[in-house]
This record gives C-alpha cells, sequence and structure tokens, in this order.
C-alpha cells in the first residue's frame, strides 16, 4: 500500500461505490491540471541489491504511491501519447511499445556477430548514468516537452504533476520525515517512463555509431578496424559525455566497461 494505506483488494470490492467521486475528481484535476497532494506522496521502501548491507548505497528505493494517483497518471499520459509517441526512438527498447529486452538482444546481437562472422573487431561500451531517473531535473524535462510540440496546456499540466511531490522512507514500522521530491521523475508513477524516455531521446543526436537503449543503460558500438571507425566511436563517447553534463546526469564510471570482440591489432588498441 501508498500513503493512503487503502489496500487494492479494498478498491476493487469498492469500485462500484468509489468509481462515481473519483470520476468527479478525475475529470476536475484534468480540467485543472492538477493533481491532489495526497496523491503525490509516495513511501519509499529501501530493497537490498547486493554487497554491504550497512552501505545505504546498495539498496534500490522502491516507491510505492496512492493508486488513485496512478490512475489519474494513466489520464494524463493518454493526453500526452499522441504527441510523444514520434519522439521516442527506435533505439529504446523499454517502456517502449513493442520494444522489450528480448527485442534489443537480438537485435543488438545480430549486428554484432554478423560484423565479428566477417572477422570485423568490434568495441562495445557499456554506459551507466549514475542515478538516472532520480537525476531528471524538472525544468530541463519541461523545456523538451515544449521543445518536442507538446501543447502549452499539457506541458503546464506536467509542470503541475511533477511539481509538489514529497516522499519518505518506510523501514518496517518506522518512517522518516516527508522530504520534498525537487528532481526526478516520480518512481511508482504511470508517467514516469514516458517522461525518461522523453528526457532521453535526444541521446541519439549526432551519434554514428550503432546506439541502443534500454532503459538507462546505454551500449554504442562499432568497428574499430581502421582508424576512421577508432574515432567515430571515440567522438561520439565524447558527445555522450558531453551530453550528459548539459543535462546535470553523471556517468558513472565505475560501472562503465569496454567490451572486445573479434581480432583487435593490438597496435589499434585506444583507451576509452
Amino acid at each position: 500500500m501508498g500513503p493512503g494505506t487503502i489496500h487494492l483488494r479494498v478498491l476493487s470490492k469498492l469500485a462500484d461505490i468509489i468509481a462515481r467521486p473519483l470520476s468527479i475528481i478525475f475529470e476536475k484535476s484534468w480540467r485543472l491540471g492538477d493533481v491532489p497532494e495526497d496523491w503525490k506522496k509516495a513511501n519509499v521502501t529501501p530493497i537490498y541489491k547486493k554487497d554491504l548491507k550497512e552501505d545505504p548505497g546498495n539498496y534500490r528505493p522502491i516507491s510505492l504511491t496512492s493508486v488513485p494517483g496512478k490512475v489519474i497518471g494513466q489520464i494524463f499520459l493518454g493526453g500526452i501519447r499522441s504527441t510523444m509517441k514520434h519522439v521516442i526512438g527506435k533505439s529504446q527498447h523499454r517502456f517502449n511499445k513493442g520494444k522489450l529486452c528480448l527485442t534489443n538482444l537480438i537485435t543488438f546481437c545480430n549486428k554484432v556477430t554478423c560484423s565479428v562472422d566477417e572477422g570485423r573487431a568490434m568495441d562495445i561500451v557499456y554506459l551507466d548514468f549514475s542515478k538516472a531517473f532520480y537525476a531528471v531535473p524538472h525544468r530541463l524535462l519541461l523545456d523538451k516537452l515544449m521543445h518536442y510540440s507538446l501543447d502549452k496546456w499539457s506541458a503546464q499540466s506536467m509542470g503541475n504533476w511533477m511539481t509538489g511531490h514529497t516522499q519518505r522512507v518506510v523501514v518496517n514500522s518506522s518512517f522518516s520525515y516527508w522530504q520534498p521530491v525537487t528532481s526526478e521523475v516520480p518512481q511508482g508513477s504511470i508517467l514516469g517512463p514516458t517522461l525518461f524516455n522523453t528526457f532521453i531521446s535526444d541521446l541519439d543526436d549526432g551519434i554514428k555509431c550503432t546506439l541502443m537503449k534500454f532503459s538507462d543503460d546505454t551500449k554504442p558500438s562499432g568497428e574499430v578496424d581502421t582508424s576512421e571507425g577508432r574515432t567515430t566511436l571515440q567522438e561520439d563517447l565524447n558527445r555522450l559525455e558531453e551530453w550528459a553534463k548539459k543535462n546535470l546526469m553523471k556517468v558513472n564510471k565505475d560501472k562503465c566497461k569496454v567490451l572486445h570482440l573479434g581480432k583487435h591489432n593490438p597496435g589499434h588498441h585506444q583507451q576509452r
């Protein structure tokens, strides 16, 4: 359950009773472009991932939000989906209709294995953005929404929806104080994935090598048999680094890796 403390089973059993009052609230929210404050709250549950349990960085924060708040997010999403559909490129294979983990792997492996089978050397660079969903600046995201031809009213609605969010950490039965959320696309929300995809949609701009994205995981790759190929891949990495700086994102270099496939000439190796 989220902060509303209403179990999903209760909402399901009482659907016939609460549908009408909720529909009135939904319609008013849609007309005003605003969302009730209680629906902007989230209980953050830390889920242990690996390594030292004493290190807070080894936990994944999962946000539990209001179910009616998710429904109004679905309504807002329907209002912007047609506009945003052409923005999210083919390189994104998550939170994108028809693009899954499997399509990501098949498309990428097919291209790489074909090049290697032809005797070409390939470099694949695995990039990781630190806390990507939590680092999205609201102002930059709204600017991009306007740039992608989202009408002024819808952009204002998105601005109202993103601002005023608060969250608290919940561990067992203990609660932290409520804290404002000044960046990030709200986790646990319906709109969050679409807004994040929109924010990173221009990551591909100017990239000449093959670029694949799965949520915030990004991997550029290219043939490095020639000096031109190596230079192109390095220039693309420079572009991606510049994009990160411009959009106030940080690359987690400890999680970044380079994979060399095929027969590499030792003299052609280049530190990336």
